[in-house]
């Protein structure tokens, strides 16, 4: 491994793509049984939660208070709430043969 890379940071990319992944299968099982907004919100809510608990709050009072809040607002609105848009429209367009890792993870 580099001096620039560390195991840590590996560790950390594996277990953002395995949460996503895991994120996009429950979402797509759960939003069948409920409506995909209800479902959207509760785990946002909860993810919220969690991550509130780490959180800084001093941090977090700085950044309310910036004159840079209009730019956290853009990218947050860019990174999070488009990319789901297209995320949904994508997964209606989905054939039922692609999903088979979904009935594969709930045996």
């Amino acid at each position: 491994m580099s001096p620039s890379v560390s195991l840590l940071g590996v560790l950390a990319g594996l277990a953002s793509g395995l949460s996503y992944a895991l994120f996009i299968f429950g979402f797509k099982n759960a939003s069948s049984i409920g409506k995909p907004q209800a479902t959207l919100t509760i785990s946002f809510l909860a993810f919220c939660f969690i991550l509130f608990l780490f959180m800084d709050i001093e941090e977090a009072t700085n950044v309310v208070m910036s004159n840079d809040i209009w730019w956290f607002l853009l990218i947050g609105f860019l990174g999070a709430g488009i990319s789901f848009i297209l995320y949904m429209i994508g997964l209606r367009m989905i054939a039922p043969t692609t999903d088979q890792w979904s009935l594969w993870l709930n045996q």
